[in-house]
């Protein structure tokens, strides 16, 4: 949210209304899980489930500074350079541990935490009903039944909702145009080949976009607009979050499960797991809360 309201801020600065690339990702097939997610699983379950508790859960007892360490090697093995290297690892290790099939890989791939719903006091994990769907799709692979969910879900509640919020919030206008009925029907029309061909995503795009720019403009990775969060929650933003995360708070608000709340924050500070995604949503409820 915060780096989508710099862009649009300078963005305003010079121009009244913006085209934006949102749901480009969902029906055509742009996101890594797409290109990735059923050939991970096909390798991984190759190996019992119990074997692959055991290894994840081996990995856990290596803080993330160690584990960082290997950054250069699996550079060297691979050929790519992975930012955050110790946190994906660590997040790759709950992953296997707690999957038992492709659904429920899916499932973790969408969340930053893998179970949420421990996080809060009295509720109930929803997230599976999103596979309800299935039942009423005739869909030929599990690459559109992947697009077609995150289309509904995702897109709707997180991208677009954020995207029209930073906008507004300085009387920019935005169009999507990717979501153009005629855009829309013609790409639930094509293909899953047509949208990810090997480990390239939204291939035909890429095939439109080469006429007109250089292909070196297309085939770059992903550059998303970050902000060094995690470092500020460890260091300006130090005092601030610990005063909103009070333990004695926390427990009489009723609403968050202080001991894990707890746990995280030390474990983030001790710079053991990078929970930045887990811990800003808290801390501005907890914000809000405050004022309110």
């Amino acid at each position: 949210m915060l780096e989508n309201l710099f862009k649009i801020q300078l963005a305003k600065k010079k121009i009244k209304v913006v085209l934006t690339g949102d749901a480009g990702d969902e029906i055509f097939g742009g996101y890594n899980r797409y290109v990735f997610l059923k050939n991970f699983w096909k390798n991984v379950s190759i190996l019992p489930y119990p074997v692959r508790k055991i290894f994840a859960q081996s990995i856990d007892l290596f803080p993330l500074n160690f584990i960082n360490k290997f950054k250069g090697i699996f550079k060297f093995i691979s050929g790519s350079d992975v930012t955050f290297f110790g946190d994906k690892v660590s997040k790759f290790s709950h992953k296997i541990q707690s999957i038992k099939n492709l659904d429920e890989l899916f499932l973790s791939s969408l969340s930053t935490y893998q179970k949420p719903s421990n996080l809060l006091i009295n509720s109930k994990d929803l997230s599976n009903d999103i596979f309800e769907l299935k039942k009423k799709l005739n869909y030929l692979d599990y690459e559109a039944l992947m697009m077609f969910i995150d289309s509904q879900t995702y897109l709707i509640d997180d991208i677009l909702c954020k995207v029209d919020r930073a906008s507004m919030s300085t009387s920019l206008e935005t169009r999507v145009p990717f979501l153009d009925k005629n855009v829309v029907e013609l790409a639930w029309s094509l293909p899953t080949s047509m949208k990810i061909r090997g480990r390239e995503s939204k291939w035909i795009l890429k095939q439109i976009l080469n006429k007109y720019v250089p292909k070196k403009y297309s085939e770059r990775p992903k550059m998303g607009f970050g902000i060094p969060l995690g470092d500020w929650l460890r260091d300006e933003l130090k005092e601030w979050g610990e005063d909103l995360l009070n333990k004695k708070n926390l427990e009489s608000d009723g609403y968050f499960n202080s001991e894990l709340v707890t746990k995280l924050w030390y474990e983030h500070q001790a710079n053991k797991r990078d929970w930045q995604s887990i811990l800003w949503p808290i801390l501005i409820f907890q914000s809000w809360k405050k004022e309110n």
